[in-house]
């Protein structure tokens, strides 16, 4: 979805312009909203998902 909406931004495939689109960038996701912001390099804010695994009867 970065990239399809990065590509629909800038209009064409050149790396340069990629580049320079996807600075600030925002994304609907299905989880929530994505921007690519982090100053020092430019990557989204997405999260991670961390979950928690448990054996029941034996079995994870």
């Amino acid at each position: 979805m970065s990239l399809a909406n990065g590509l629909k931004k800038a209009g064409k495939t050149d790396p340069d312009k990629l580049a320079a689109v996807f600075k600030g960038l925002g994304v609907d996701m299905p989880f929530g909203p994505v921007a690519y912001r982090r100053k020092q390099d430019n990557q989204s804010t997405m999260g991670a998902y961390v979950g928690t695994t448990a054996l029941k009867d034996g079995r994870a």
